[in-house]
């Protein structure tokens, strides 16, 4: 068997586990389901690097602090990593919890898919309801100052904005070093919704608030 078959059918087995769990959430819970799920996806993303790039319908969303370089102006690099790490790890739990996909981070923010690798028919709410989850997050980890020493004039002025688009994107692997990710209007919408969203909201593509609208 080819290498690309071999993927190919490695990708099916996983999407078929990751089906097979959610419709035992009645009997193993939420919170389990979606751990296992979680990392299937994420395992699922890395095998579809030896995959053709392929078009799909997915709900793109970009995040990023606002008024993370003043609150980090006065530390070192060090400890900068680790003020970011924690922010993130927080953040990124709630977009998996949610059935999205961490595609990239960029500095101070990131780029997260629902409906790819794996689509799902409520992709678009999924993506909606992990980008209110991550203002909840974030507003809940500065009401606990950072767990730290951080001053809470330079909390105050920590916010988040949320961009989430639904379309069509070509997905698969880009560059030499064959790394997996979206591209597209959809994405470049998505990316523009988010610079336009106000701090401490979620702004949202036309498409995407027609499949969740009275939802």
């Amino acid at each position: 068997m080819s290498s690309l078959a071999s993927s190919s059918t490695d990708r099916e087995k996983i999407e078929q586990a990751i089906a097979t769990l959610d419709a035992q959430r009645v009997v193993l819970g939420d919170e389990v389901v979606d751990r296992a799920i979680a990392s299937l996806r994420q395992e699922l993303h890395s095998k579809s690097q030896n995959v053709a790039a392929q078009r799909k319908q997915a709900t793109v969303l970009f995040a990023d602090l606002v008024g993370f370089t003043a609150l980090t102006g006065p530390m070192d690099a060090e400890e900068v990593q680790e003020l970011v790490n924690a922010i993130w790890d927080r953040l990124d739990s709630t977009i998996l919890a949610h059935g999205g996909t961490i595609d990239k981070h960029i500095g101070d923010g990131l780029m997260a898919l629902f409906g790819a690798p794996v689509a799902q028919e409520d992709d678009a709410e999924r993506a909606v309801l992990a980008g209110l989850a991550m203002q909840a997050e974030l507003a809940a980890w500065i009401s606990l100052r950072g767990g730290g020493n951080l001053l809470p004039d330079a909390l105050a002025a920590l916010h988040m904005r949320v961009g989430i688009n639904t379309g069509a994107v070509l997905f698969g692997p880009v560059g030499s070093r064959g790394e997996i990710t979206a591209m597209g209007d959809t994405v470049n919408m998505a990316s523009r919704l988010e610079g336009a969203a106000a701090a401490g909201r979620v702004l949202i593509g036309e498409e995407t608030w027609r499949q969740v609208s009275g939802r």
